[in-house]
């Protein structure tokens, strides 16, 4: 599939076990796989400048997001260096992810487990499909991945009323990703429910995580 979206750079050292980006990276399909560029190799994209900085050699504007492994037991680089990565990539977005961090949206940080067994997947194939990366995904939240199409539904409904929703792209758009009759959707829609009723239909698509 041909595309023009900007890849997912993914930075795991870890060379055993399942849920490591390698095993991962083997399991997804070919239109997922040209999605991230996947390194082993930490030194070829961070360069320690000294205890405190790191040197970027990569381009960040290249990227859509970034994820790099940092072990608490055994750190690729130091906690200033940490935090001077972060500043260098300020206008990116940085995931950190270790087998032994918790969850915590605030900082960007995912559970190993929870990124290559549930969460990352689904995101970059939601990212194929609707153009935006939904980083909110990645958190765990009870939330449908196709959040960004479901709430431009929702603004659309509100302020330009029901006909014009039921021809607007964004509801086309998700009435084909989930596979369904777009004329009968329309149809069904249009003589059979109000505004309101729509309104509520489109909060529970949003709270239908496993779409």
């Amino acid at each position: 599939m041909a595309h023009d979206l900007k890849p997912i750079l993914l930075i795991d050292d870890k060379k055993d076990g399942q849920f490591r980006g390698k095993v991962f990276m083997q399991e997804l399909s070919k239109d997922l796989q040209l999605l991230i560029d996947f390194y082993m190799d930490v030194n070829q994209l961070i360069m320690t400048s000294d205890e405190w900085s790191v040197e970027v050699l990569f381009d960040p504007k290249k990227y859509a997001g970034v994820f790099l492994h940092h072990s608490y037991e055994d750190p690729l680089i130091n906690e200033s260096q940490l935090s001077d990565l972060r500043d260098k990539l300020k206008n990116l977005d940085l995931f950190i992810f270790s087998g032994g961090t918790e969850t915590n949206p605030s900082t960007k940080q995912v559970r190993r487990e929870s990124l290559f067994g549930n969460f990352l997947k689904p995101a970059v194939d939601a990212y194929l499909k609707m153009e935006v990366f939904p980083t909110s995904y990645l958190f765990g939240g009870n939330i449908n991945r196709f959040y960004p199409i479901i709430d431009e539904m929702y603004q659309v409904l509100e302020e330009k009323g029901k006909d014009t929703l039921l021809s607007h792209k964004s509801f086309e758009l998700y009435i084909s990703i989930c596979g369904w009759n777009l004329h009968l959707v329309q149809k069904n829609f249009k003589e059979r429910f109000t505004e309101e009723q729509i309104a509520d239909k489109i909060i529970e698509w949003r709270l239908n995580f496993n779409q």
